[in-house]
């Protein structure tokens, strides 16, 4: 709490704050932020006796935050948030949770700090990103091996460790494997605390169920590339759909959930059949696979189009934009049933023409819309199975644009990848196989 002193108050001036004289009711947490940029820096949290502010304005104070950690959180808010989801999906940023949670707090400034030093590099932004990454894997520590003794704990301990999941596996991707498998293992343990994911996901509030379905999908893209099984069971993709996600509901019958329910029902046959060795591919299961991944786009009548008097080209073009997300990630469904199950080579023809089926669904996601952001799956598989040179420059131009928006270090990992993959003989092998060196410690969504 403020200690009185005039002119200023000693633990105020300390963390860089505006002192109040006890307006505001303030806790000290010592020695959390012993490490990093923050060293020395105590993180205030509001006293729970305090009132409830009404805004994140109100929230985001300067007596609630130093001038740095605001500037962070702002930049966080404007910068990063928003490359998290697709269109115009929106939803706000945990702030009160924050506030209550150093772990959580000190993970979203150290998102900013790093993606702030990859856009403007400097080697002061570089030591304090990596500084703020350190003092938010200290904190969590801390937090966890004082247990955690109350739901809303648990809950800003598995979005500390979403957040982690995605500074080290997408913005700033660590050598090895070791901190990303750490922090993914963490959230799945704090999930399975809370009673599972189906208990997760009906429990989390709308800003933390997006968080939890770009975690779902992190998984799942990493569990298909590297031959594991997906965390989520395929059932409960269509919880998503019921809520928030971070892809944007705009009607259709295009529906990432139902995508992803095949993907995961696709990863666990794929390993079993590895596993069993014995047993044949099911010509049912495939035939079963495929139709469900076939099924069309609804189609626009010409009822439809006279009746429709709207005119809002913008909600139009969200739409078909959206539509052309969601078939890339269809087309790269099939690609996987065809390489990883039935086993087709590279080159077949039913492999190519979905490689160039996706590819033309991606070349109509506009550079402003936000949906390239969540499409590095889909330019993934279609990139690695590229055997034409126009196919490949016209992958590896889109992620270089891709690039300049995310400014995420994922992106140049998995350009270096393709490269290796497109010399000669890269390609040989089954889905597996071409995957096999792919780094464990980077996700691609």
């Amino acid at each position: 709490m403020c200690d009185l002193q005039k002119p200023n108050c000693r633990k105020c001036a300390k963390a860089d704050l505006v002192c109040n004289y006890s307006k505001r009711l303030l806790k000290w947490q010592d020695s959390l932020a012993s490490r990093g940029y923050l060293a020395g820096k105590n993180i205030p949290l509001r006293d729970s006796t305090s009132s409830q502010d009404s805004t994140p304005s109100q929230e985001l104070g300067i007596s609630t935050l130093s001038v740095g950690q605001q500037s962070a959180f702002d930049y966080f808010r404007q910068k990063v948030w928003p490359l998290l989801f697709v269109g115009g999906v929106e939803s706000s940023v945990p702030f009160t949770l924050a506030l209550k949670s150093p772990p959580l707090l000190l993970a979203i400034l150290a998102l900013a700090t790093t993606h702030k030093a990859v856009d403007a590099p400097t080697n002061k932004l570089k030591i304090e990103s990596e500084q703020a990454r350190l003092a938010c894997i200290s904190s969590l520590r801390i937090q966890l091996a004082k247990g955690i003794k109350e739901e809303e704990q648990s809950r800003a301990v598995v979005m500390t460790s979403i957040f982690l999941c995605m500074l080290d596996g997408y913005l700033n991707p660590q050598d090895g494997m070791a901190a990303t498998i750490e922090h993914q293992l963490g959230a799945q343990a704090v999930i399975n605390i809370l009673g599972g994911p189906l208990e997760a996901i009906s429990r989390a509030a709308p800003n933390e169920l997006v968080l939890l379905s770009e975690f779902a999908s992190m998984d799942l893209s990493r569990a298909l590339i590297l031959g594991e099984r997906p965390y989520i069971v395929p059932e409960l993709w269509s919880k998503f759909d019921s809520g928030r996600s971070w892809w944007e509901d705009i009607g259709g019958e295009e529906s990432p959930a139902a995508i992803f329910k095949e993907l995961a029902k696709m990863a666990h046959y794929a390993l079993d059949h590895t596993e069993s060795r014995t047993s044949e591919v099911s010509v049912e299961k495939v035939q079963g696979f495929e139709s469900n991944l076939q099924a069309p786009l609804k189609e626009v009548s010409l009822y439809s189009v006279v009746q429709d008097t709207t005119e809002d080209l913008t909600q139009h073009h969200r739409y078909m934009e959206a539509q052309s997300l969601f078939r890339a990630f269809r087309y790269c469904a099939l690609i996987y049933l065809y390489r990883a199950i039935c086993k087709f080579p590279t080159h077949h023809k039913l492999v190519q023409q979905r490689v160039q089926q996706c590819l033309e669904s991606l070349s109509m996601l506009s550079e402003q819309a936000g949906y390239q952001t969540c499409a590095l799956f889909p330019y993934c598989v279609a990139g690695a199975h590229s055997i034409a040179d126009f196919h490949r420059e016209t992958v590896m131009k889109n992620l270089d644009i891709i690039e300049i928006q995310l400014q995420f270090g994922n992106i140049k990992v998995l350009q270096s990848y393709l490269k290796t993959l497109w010399k000669p003989s890269g390609q040989a092998g089954d889905w597996f196989h071409m995957f096999k060196d792919f780094s464990k410690g980077v996700y691609i969504l």
